[in-house]
């Protein structure tokens, strides 16, 4: 939020004047009936610039007069964040073929930076022996390690800047078997 810049301003916000009628709305000057239409004045607009100006001061704005979306951006700071977060879970059941592997994931994107904690897990019936693989990423990330016993769970966190995410859990198996999978992956975001 730029202060006004332009000829005939003054450093210091001037001494407000008392009001000449109670207060209202806006009119339009009326050619028909000669009624003028209403006068903007130095108070009025330096009130709106400073309650705008307030907004942006408290989220800790550095101004800019090329950004036009400074009291938005001041708005999602200061009340967005605090105690909203982003949460998703997907769950797919599945009979996995012999020697692949079957990938899951969720996408969202965020406005702000953010922290992702993420978990999935992956249970089976009629499993034959075999290597066994659950890997968790967020932003092809892998937060922790693979985990390759039974049973299978994975979790684990990453900061991230604002955009588009996407969460990935992927279940691999070289059993002789055709194992029937329960596979679930689900995220909460928190904004920082």
């Amino acid at each position: 939020m730029y202060l006004i810049d332009t000829v005939n301003t003054v450093s210091v916000s001037p001494q407000q004047q008392p009001g000449v009628t109670a207060g209202g709305y806006f009119v339009d000057e009326d050619p028909t009936t000669g009624a003028g239409g209403t006068e903007v004045s130095a108070d009025w607009l330096n009130m709106v610039q400073g309650e705008f100006r307030a907004i942006c001061d408290r989220a800790g704005v550095v101004y800019d007069k090329t950004n036009s979306a400074q009291v938005l951006a001041s708005l999602n700071t200061l009340f967005l964040p605090r105690g909203n977060t982003l949460q998703g879970s997907v769950e797919d059941n599945y009979t996995l073929a012999i020697n692949s592997y079957h990938a899951i994931a969720l996408n969202f994107s965020s406005l702000y930076p953010g922290v992702i904690f993420a978990a999935t897990s992956a249970n089976l019936s009629g499993q034959a022996p075999g290597v066994m693989q659950l890997l968790l990423q967020i932003d092809t990330v892998t937060p922790s390690a693979d985990k390759t016993t039974y049973p299978m769970s994975n979790s684990g966190a990453i900061k991230v800047a604002a955009g588009s995410h996407t969460i990935t859990s992927t279940f691999s198996s070289s059993a002789s078997g055709n194992p029937n999978v329960g596979h679930t992956v689900s995220f909460i975001f928190v904004p920082t």
